[in-house]
């Protein structure tokens, strides 16, 4: 197949620079060609190859400087033919600006989106920078160009998909302009076997949902150019206190769909591994939009999916997807960072370009000069939502008059971003009235942050009418009603209805959010008793249902609704702990696998403002200290422990505790576990010693036993193994009697000491009677971490018994399955840890780091910065074995940091030997620590 040719056009005093773009272009030979005028031989008809190279391309970049922009050639030659073949077949021009002049002069560049993003010229970056900017555009023209060389073939010739669901999706406007490159990169995507997963990012309301869904009209027009299934989903939830539900529903119905015997079964990370087991194994269509509320909040891990599940999918995706995954976000999914230049570009969404912007209100009916048009575009940002508000509005309420947008008043200061279609949503209210059914009905839809379904609408409706609410809407015949919607519906405030769901209502979540805030915020009353009549129908329909997982979808909706309502307290207690909860033990997640915990967290976010500190609303204290620990526990199982802090705090805050110190140390005591995931081991010894000193108030031995054990784990982590055996010994002195169970954790942080003791032996001997009685109970978790802890004390004894290592392997590789199945991964982490320096002593390099990848993924976003210092460490190691010297040297200089901010001594004695092996000055005085990992 002939390859494509991206033209560029430059000025031969940026000779260089050009250069530095056809090296990027040079790797991506097999896919297309980079023409310049230096291809054009000596004596040839320079003019006929001009043109032919331009009739040839399928991409254009100019490389814009003061130079180029003051060259009569280029202006006079390259440019108009450039500009011809623009309008006349789409040709994708793509201006890079090498260095600062004064490009906005050129009235024509103005209409092209400028690379880099803000206009920023490459000669003002680093090295590094303009680097990534050129694969970043390589990467780009790769996509841009893969369609156009394709054979477009009729739409009869396409299988049609086997599965399309795409109605979950937030409604869009109706037309789209000035989107055509975006448009190109999504079929370039969706053509390029080597684009796993592409992002659109960009603010709430620029239009990467309309994007996405005229996108999808094409390719349905061609019945989906082969995908075998077609699968879109929105998370996009303004307001939600805690957006986990979001996940657990996504994942249990993708499953459902995919055909999963068991959707709802299984740990969140591995219900997520399954799902892309599935996807993997078609050409499939995967759209995800909205994932902001998944992502955590600015910060040091900002951008991360906060759900395992959802986390590790993406992940898997861009390792390997047949088909596409496509996202949509306000921030970048920093999961995948990593992928960005390979299988997972980003598209950085803009604004609409003023003369696209001025296009869409033309279309939207609105008359004035192309200047005055523009001039609105520009004005509102280029803000796609706003725009589409702004030309229904001067449509239906100003004849069309561009004019009258100054009667608005919503330009009497600067707007800042996204707060453009909040100020025409402000308009819309003002035209409507209080007293208008139109505006009773958003301010309805405001109560949900979904779809709402015909029989919710009717709950509302029911008499008595509620004032400020629903008494626009009493008596109102069904041909009015209609029309009502028919009203919201051309003003673009509503979706239009489609199949198979015609009485659905559903909008903007932009529009939702707005309206839902200004009820709360004016009509208090208003919006408690739509809340209440709400919490009143779900509880019901919960109640009528068995406790099944069908039943927790209305359980979940009267838990959300009663809390937005006011009556936190019957909440709790009726339907959280007595109907979902309904008698687990939350503070026992740890001793079994549990794969409802996300559902609970989700739920119980409703009683917290904002999640994880403080209650929305007094409680008594035996409530609230279990409202604050319920949360902790289930924060800690999932692997969220820079959030666990926080209701842990609040429950040092107590009254109860005074009178009840047995509470009060385990409160100090999961403080201890948190802070030593965390890697700020001067707060956890703090807090265990807290814990310690509480504990021996209280008779109870296994109590008093995991204090102890607490806070001598927390002592090995600092290097004081000598004060960590004392205390470790005392706790396993203490009377255990039947409960075994209860002493677990205590024994399996002793022997993570004994291991660096190097007393295999005796690891072996203190987990022996744990073995059978595990297996016994049917525990995966519990077998899952023996078999880990097992599996690394074999791999310690490897040089005494040399088939150690593969018994190493297979209880390693035996643990970690079992505990992907119950979730908590970020207790996998040493343990893929431990699987790398088996691979690396075997020879198996490659598997080492798909093992390290996956580990520094999940502690990263879990923030186990200790188990961050192992993989550094180990990665030193690896990169030894490999001789690349230099690289082991950059990763042991990241692990001596860390473990150095971090009084991470426990690491001290390997960290001395790397030294010594990589050459390195030794700047750091060797503590008394103990552990060391198997050195190849």
């Amino acid at each position: 197949m002939r390859r494509p040719t991206v033209f560029i056009s430059y000025s031969h005093e940026d000779e260089a620079w050009k250069e530095r773009v056809s090296t990027h272009l040079t790797v991506l030979h097999e896919s297309l060609v980079a023409w310049d005028d230096s291809l054009i031989e000596t004596g040839a008809d320079w003019r006929a190859e001009l043109e032919q190279a331009i009739s040839d391309a399928g991409a254009a970049v100019l490389l814009i400087s003061a130079h180029f922009l003051s060259s009569r050639f280029i202006l006079e030659e390259e440019v108009p033919r450039l500009l011809q073949r623009r309008a006349d077949s789409g040709l994708h021009l793509i201006p890079l600006l090498l260095s600062p002049c004064d490009w906005e002069a050129a009235e024509w560049l103005q209409r092209l989106q400028l690379r880099p993003r803000g206009a920023r010229a490459l000669s003002e970056q680093s090295r590094h920078a303009f680097d990534a900017e050129l694969a970043s555009l390589a990467k780009e023209l790769r996509l841009l160009t893969s369609r156009s060389v394709q054979d477009v073939v009729p739409a009869p010739y396409f299988s049609r998909p086997v599965d399309v669901s795409i109605s979950r999706l937030p409604l869009s406007g109706e037309y789209l302009f000035g989107r055509e490159r975006e448009l190109a990169l999504l079929d370039g995507a969706w053509a390029d076997p080597d684009t796993h997963v592409i992002s659109l990012v960009a603010w709430g309301g620029v239009g990467k949902s309309s994007l996405v869904n005229q996108w999808l009209g094409k390719l349905a027009m061609n019945h989906y150019r082969g995908a075998h299934r077609v699968y879109g989903w929105s998370f996009f939830s303004e307001g939600q206190r805690d957006t986990t539900a979001l996940a657990h529903d996504f994942l249990s119905e993708a499953l459902k769909r995919m055909g999963d015997p068991a959707p709802t079964q299984g740990a969140v990370w591995e219900r997520g591994e399954r799902l892309a087991r599935y996807i993997q194994q078609e050409r499939m269509l995967l759209i995800l939009d909205g994932l902001e509320p998944l992502q955590a909040q600015p910060g040091p891990t900002w951008g991360r999916l906060k759900d395992p599940g959802l986390a590790v999918l993406v992940r898997e995706l861009a390792f390997f997807n047949p088909g596409l995954c496509v996202i949509t976000s306000r921030v970048r999914v920093t999961d995948i960072n990593h992928f960005r230049n390979t299988t997972a570009p980003v598209i950085e969404l803009e604004g609409v370009s003023e003369v696209a912007g001025a296009e869409l209100l033309r279309s939207l009916g609105v008359s004035g000069s192309q200047e005055e048009l523009q001039q609105a575009s520009r004005e509102f940002g280029g803000h796609g939502l706003a725009l589409n508000l702004l030309g229904t509005y001067l449509s239906n309420a100003c004849n069309g008059d561009i004019r009258t947008r100054s009667e608005l008043h919503i330009f009497e200061e600067s707007l800042e971003e996204g707060q453009q279609a909040e100020a025409m949503l402000q308009s819309y209210e003002t035209w409507f009235g209080e007293e208008r059914p139109e505006l009773a009905v958003l301010r309805m839809l405001g109560l949900f942050d979904r779809p709402v379904e015909s029989e919710w609408m009717d709950a509302l409706l029911a008499p008595p009418a509620i004032p400020g609410l629903t008494a626009p809407l009493v008596g109102l015949s069904e041909p009015a009603w209609q029309r009502v919607l028919s009203h919201l519906r051309q003003a673009q405030l509503l979706a239009k209805a489609s199949a198979p769901n015609l009485d659905m209502l559903d909008t903007h979540p932009l529009v939702r959010a707005y309206f839902g805030h200004q009820l709360k915020a004016r009509l208090p009353e208003a919006w408690k008793q739509g809340n209440d009549r709400l919490y009143e129908y779900f509880a019901s329909q919960a109640r009528s249902l068995s406790p099944t997982s069908e039943a927790r979808g209305p359980l979940q909706l009267a838990i959300a609704h009663g809390c937005r309502a006011g009556r936190h307290e019957e909440v709790f207690e009726q339907l959280f702990i007595k109907r979902l909860v309904r008698g687990t033990d939350l503070s026992m997640l740890w001793m079994g696998g549990f794969d409802r915990a996300s559902e609970f967290l989700a739920a119980l976010a409703h009683f917290f403002e904002p999640p994880w500190r403080t209650p929305v609303a007094v409680f008594p204290d035996e409530l609230n200290l279990k409202m604050h620990w319920n949360a902790a526990e289930l924060l800690m199982y999932l692997g969220r422990m820079p959030e666990a802090v926080e209701p842990l705090l609040g429950a040092l805050d107590n009254p109860r505790l005074h009178d009840h110190p047995h509470q009060a140390a385990y409160i100090f005591g999961d403080l201890c576990l948190v802070y030593v995931f965390l890697g700020e081991l001067e707060r956890a010894v703090q807090y265990g010693e807290r814990a310690v000193g509480l504990s021996r108030e209280t008779g109870v031995a296994w109590q008093r036993s995991s204090q102890f054990a607490n806070l001598a784990w927390a002592l090995t982590q600092c290097g004081r193994s000598a004060e960590a055996e004392e205390f470790f010994l005392h706790a396993a002195s203490l009377p255990r009697g039947e409960d075994w169970l209860k002493f677990f954790f205590d024994d399996l942080e002793y022997c993570d000491l004994l291991l660096d003791q190097g007393r295999s032996q005796e690891v072996f001997r203190r987990l022996g009677p744990y073995v059978e009685w595990a297996r016994s109970s049917g525990s995966r978790q519990l077998m899952g971490m023996l078999q880990l802890c097992l599996g690394r004390a074999h791999l310690r004894r490897r040089e005494e018994a040399p088939e150690s290592l593969g018994l190493a392997l297979e209880f390693l590789s035996e643990g970690i399955l079992l505990m992907r199945k119950v979730g908590t991964p970020v207790l996998i982490t040493p343990a893929l840890t431990s699987r790398a320096a088996v691979h690396r002593l075997r020879g198996s390099f490659e598997l080492a780091w798909r093992d390290l990848d996956e580990a520094l993924f999940i502690c990263t976003g879990a923030g186990a910065r200790l188990f961050q210092v192992d993989l550094r460490l180990e990665r030193c190691r690896l990169f030894l074995a490999m001789e690349k010297l230099a690289q082991a040297r950059s990763e042991l200089g990241a692990a001596r940091k860390l473990l150095l901010q971090r009084g991470y001594h426990r690491r001290d004695r390997e960290l001395a030997e790397l030294i010594a092996q990589v050459g390195t000055p030794s700047m750091v005085s060797v503590g008394p620590g103990a552990g060391s990992l198997p050195r190849g």
